[in-house]
């Protein structure tokens, strides 16, 4: 017999065991579905921190990274580019940055 109503989850989803597993031996076909809803809603603020800094690092870095990248060819499969190797991509405000802290 249920001792949780689907009203407790929007208190009691986040602290107490009792409740998990009232869900997961009497809730007979809605366990499964509550479950992937709490999963999902939990993963909701990580997916949008992590969106933000993808795009925070594409508009700053991202930019100076890709215009760095030289012309790659692919013929008969095999690559190649003009530019000398080892080519090294790097970003001139780190590289600035760490100047400073090794010389400061």
């Amino acid at each position: 017999m249920k001792k949780y109503s689907i009203f407790h989850t929007v208190v009691m989803w986040c602290f107490s065991p009792s409740f998990y597993r009232d869900v997961g031996r009497n809730w007979k076909g809605i366990c499964a579905w509550y479950l992937l809803l709490l999963m999902i809603a939990a993963c909701i603020p990580t997916a949008i921190a992590i969106k933000r800094g993808c795009s925070r690092f594409l508009e700053a870095e991202g930019k100076q990274i890709i215009e760095q990248i030289p012309p790659i060819a692919i013929k008969d499969g095999e690559v190649s580019t003009p530019a000398e190797q080892p080519y090294v991509i790097t970003l001139p405000d780190r590289q600035a940055a760490s100047r400073d802290r090794h010389h400061g």
